[in-house]
């Protein structure tokens, strides 16, 4: 029993770097591969970015050389944890949370076409909710794109930077779809035709103005900070 946990902890050991391996080969731009086995074990590492976060924030690249300008993710989590209320944690966690949360505020965000959850689809079409079963993914498919030709964006429920997201559009096979999904719980929302000014900048990707807001003791909301988020990939 021994024996076959320090096995079965080698390949899982093995399966981590094939699969870090295969990330970084999907990106062009990235460093030489000795430049990168050097950084995430010598460099990276002792400057508090563990491998994990060095493929996450995808700190192969070319372009990036500074490692102190990133904050750990457990780092961050803690500092977050500190800060936050208790009750909104799950909500900003959750997406299809945040998108009902919102909705019901009568906020304006991208419509919700539908979901995956536990290997079946849930799509909305004229407020009328039909559920797919996972056999089923291509009249799913159908059902969905029918509902914006253009394509639908997805991403998971719980995620960030961007992980796992992707445009789903009529062209694609169900084979191809139902590997980018695969066990992961999905939300479809509406494809948003973004600004020609921020289409210039990268028409591949959403880029969106984030503007941070507090409210004084009148409980007037003023905008105190402001930046600029462009996207990197595709």
């Amino acid at each position: 029993q021994i024996m076959l946990s320090k096995t079965t902890r080698i390949q899982n050991r093995i399966n981590r770097y094939r699969q870090r391996i295969e990330f970084i080969s999907k990106h062009p731009n990235h460093k030489a591969w000795p430049r990168i086995l050097w950084e995430m074990n010598s460099s990276a590492l002792p400057a508090g970015c563990p491998k994990s976060d060095y493929i996450l924030f995808r700190l192969f690249r070319k372009s990036i050389t500074d490692f102190q300008g990133y904050i750990p993710t457990n780092t961050w989590c803690e500092f977050t944890d500190s800060i936050a209320i208790p009750e909104l944690i799950d909500i900003f966690d959750d997406k299809l949370q945040f998108h009902e949360t919102l909705t019901g505020a009568e906020i304006r965000i991208p419509n919700k076409l539908g979901t995956y959850k536990n290997s079946k689809f849930q799509i909305t079409t004229n407020g009328v909710s039909i559920t797919f079963h996972k056999d089923q993914t291509e009249k799913a498919l159908t059902e969905l794109c029918a509902q914006k030709p253009c394509g639908v964006f997805a991403k998971p429920i719980r995620g960030s930077g961007g992980i796992g997201a992707f445009r789903l559009h009529p062209n694609m096979g169900t084979d191809e779809v139902v590997a980018k999904l695969g066990t992961t719980d999905y939300l479809f929302q509406d494809y948003i035709q973004q600004h020609p000014i921020l289409q210039e900048i990268n028409p591949n990707c959403l880029n969106t103005l984030r503007l941070t807001t507090v409210r004084d003791a009148q409980n007037i909301p003023h905008i105190v900070a402001g930046f600029l988020r462009i996207g990197r990939g595709t």
